[in-house]
């Protein structure tokens, strides 16, 4: 599910997403955690990006 920032369900669609490492710093610095990124599309599609 994905949900709007209320808590409101948008798109009740599954997909599988790996999120990755978040360098804030630079690549020569510690990853600042995982983040995973996802495109709605106007026909309401959800792609990882």
């Amino acid at each position: 599910m994905f949900k709007n920032q209320r808590g409101a369900t948008v798109l009740a669609r599954q997909i599988t997403i790996t999120p990755q490492p978040a360098y804030p710093n630079g690549r020569n610095c510690s990853p600042g955690g995982h983040q995973a990124r996802l495109k709605v599309t106007a026909e309401g599609s959800l792609i990882p990006r």
